[in-house]
């Protein structure tokens, strides 16, 4: 088997990231292949790739003189991957690669791993392994969902402690604003959870500073209650995407 072809389908993990790029200085070309460029699909085409650039794709796409010729036929290849909501720990980030993850968005984790991830990716281009984004720490009262895992993270509880509380974890590193509507009640028990008044302040706090808020929910009442507050639909939004 073809040392490349790591899966029978073979997603854009390593070949972006760098892990297939980084072993040679001459271009590659992956010729044959089906290929999905996110909006429409190339039955047989040729992906190109310089060093860490895919230089060329489609079906007329020419091999450049001296490249290394990977036949791809029988495989596909996509853009990498982006897993929306993420909980990073340990080599989470390199298993990802695997499956063609290529950019996780965390919503919970501890910032001085989330901030040494984030400083390799900006040296190396940490090739191998998926890009992190993260909220870091995560908004929610004392005793309220996000506190059960053992860690120390700060908590508010009240409007009047929003921005000191989302300007702390910006100084952290945080790439967006993760806040926490959640009592429980769904799954049978009650818990104390951050009020409506405090989750608008949280959010307005943070596109103050020109971050996206996200909001933790289980039911369609907290699911009004966030929209009411500011949090964005998904259609758009009014203050920049973490990508």
């Amino acid at each position: 088997m073809n040392r490349y072809k790591l899966l029978p389908t073979l997603l854009l993990a390593l070949l972006v990231t760098g892990g297939l790029a980084a072993e040679t200085a001459k271009p590659i070309a992956i010729t044959h292949v089906r290929i999905f460029d996110g909006s429409k699909v190339i039955p047989d085409g040729t992906v190109v790739i310089e060093g860490r650039t895919i230089r060329a794709v489609g079906p007329k796409a020419a091999v450049p003189a001296g490249a290394e010729v990977i036949d791809g036929s029988g495989d596909t290849i996509l853009p990498g991957l982006i897993d929306g909501h993420t909980h990073t720990w340990g080599d989470v980030l390199t298993r990802a690669a695997i499956f063609g993850v290529t950019t996780e968005l965390d919503m919970f984790t501890n910032p001085d791993f989330a901030r040494g991830q984030r400083e390799e990716q900006a040296k190396t281009g940490a090739p191998g392994r998926a890009d992190l984004l993260s909220a870091g720490y995560l908004a929610t009262v004392p005793g309220g969902h996000g506190t059960e895992y053992g860690m120390t993270i700060t908590t508010l509880t009240k409007p009047e402690e929003a921005q000191a509380w989302v300007d702390a974890r910006l100084a952290e590193g945080s790439d967006y604003i993760k806040i926490v509507s959640e009592d429980a009640k769904l799954y049978g028990r009650t818990i104390p959870t951050l009020d409506k008044a405090t989750i608008t302040a949280l959010i307005q706090a943070a596109h103050k500073r020109g971050k996206l808020a996200v909001v933790h929910i289980s039911t369609e009442e907290a699911a009004t209650e966030a929209l009411e507050a500011g949090a964005p639909t998904g259609r758009r939004s009014p203050c920049p995407s973490p990508s």
